[in-house]
């Protein structure tokens, strides 16, 4: 076994020094990854990706902004819409009151003797006067 052991360590040093030539023809041809040939680009790239990123999700961003400020607006249109009739509505019930009110005075002020208008302003007027005038 130890003859046989030797001898295969003589095959291998037989073929030593054309395994060298080798070996050393392939380690000055040694070849790189692309990050450890590019390694002074990456910086530059990093910034470049982080920068155009930045510029979309700008865009994105403003354009999104763009299309809520449009339907905001509609909204709020329709908000003001919505509130004009409720106000013309409340508006046209009160006219309507007044119109009651000025009926029913006009009645009581047309059957009196003594002007339903003069006696009211006086139950009225005459005190809040009074509580001047002292």
């Amino acid at each position: 076994m130890l003859v046989m052991g030797l001898g295969l360590k003589m095959k291998s040093l037989r073929h030593h020094p054309m395994a060298l030539k080798i070996h050393e023809q392939a380690g000055s041809k040694r070849k790189y990854t692309f990050i450890q040939a590019h390694r002074a680009w990456l910086p530059k790239f990093l910034m470049l990706w982080i920068l155009l990123m930045a510029l979309i999700g700008c865009f994105i961003f403003s354009k999104m902004d763009a299309d809520t400020k449009v339907r905001r607006k509609e909204v709020l249109g329709s908000l003001c819409d919505q509130r004009a009739r409720m106000l013309q509505d409340q508006f046209s019930v009160s006219v309507n009151h007044v119109h009651a009110l000025a009926i029913l005075v006009s009645t009581f002020h047309y059957y009196r003797t003594p002007s339903a208008i003069d006696q009211v302003c006086l139950c009225f007027i005459f005190p809040i006067l009074l509580w001047i005038w002292n």
